[in-house]
């Protein structure tokens, strides 16, 4: 049974969050997203080009915080969903200061009511 995005049950709080975004299967494929809304688990993204649900991945994206050096994320992960132009990817093996920042983010996110970072793009840190 398919379950629309928009209408499952979360664990977790979502914060809505636009960040460019690089994901990169075992393959070397490369994807350019954007984040629509990210978790402490995982990352809704918009793409031109989706991957089934199971695939393995690495999502990389940038975090920018006043007065602070970019923090690169780079969490291996799995599709979870894919529809249409979107996909859902849940973290896998987020190490403990990866989480962290992440919950960070979900936390000043939820302050802000939403993040725009979209256009710091990943390093190759």
């Amino acid at each position: 049974m398919n379950i629309p995005m928009e209408s499952e049950r979360r664990d977790y709080d979502r914060i809505s969050a636009k960040l460019y975004a690089e994901l990169t299967t075992g393959e070397l494929y490369t994807i350019s997203a954007k984040t629509i809304d990210i978790s402490v688990n995982s990352v809704l993204l918009e793409c031109s080009t989706t991957l089934p649900a199971g695939t393995a991945c690495r999502l990389k994206f940038v975090l920018h915080g006043k007065g602070k050096a970019p923090i690169p994320i780079d969490i291996p992960g799995t599709v979870i969903r894919s529809e249409d132009t979107r996909m859902a990817v849940e973290f896998q093996e987020v190490e403990p200061d990866r989480y962290q920042q992440l919950r960070n983010l979900v936390l000043l996110g939820a302050a802000m009511k939403s993040i725009d970072q979209q256009d710091s793009k990943p390093t190759n840190s």
